[in-house]
């Protein structure tokens, strides 16, 4: 699981659970990454261009048998420093 804030207030880790790299007030759950917050919208069109002609919906992106989604999501965690939060 990834150590995302929604998932730290659920544990009593973090004060509120939402997004601090946007102002939309949001959770900051896997959806709200992948598919809405603002900060990382540059590296979602660059994830998106390889997976999809179309937005993927969240379900496609999280459909690890497919290793290009696969590969192109790590990189986009990796690219918005969720891989650091990891400790890698």
């Amino acid at each position: 699981m990834l150590p995302l804030n929604h998932r730290l207030f659920k544990r009593k880790k973090h004060p509120t659970g939402l997004c601090s790299n946007c102002d939309a007030e949001e959770k900051e759950n896997v959806e709200h990454v992948l598919l809405a917050c603002p900060a990382y919208s540059k590296e979602r069109e660059e994830m998106v261009y390889v997976v999809s002609e179309n937005t993927p919906t969240l379900q496609e992106l999280l459909n690890f048998n497919d290793e290009v989604t696969l590969k192109a999501v790590l990189d986009f965690f990796n690219a918005i420093g969720i891989k650091a939060r990891l400790g890698f």
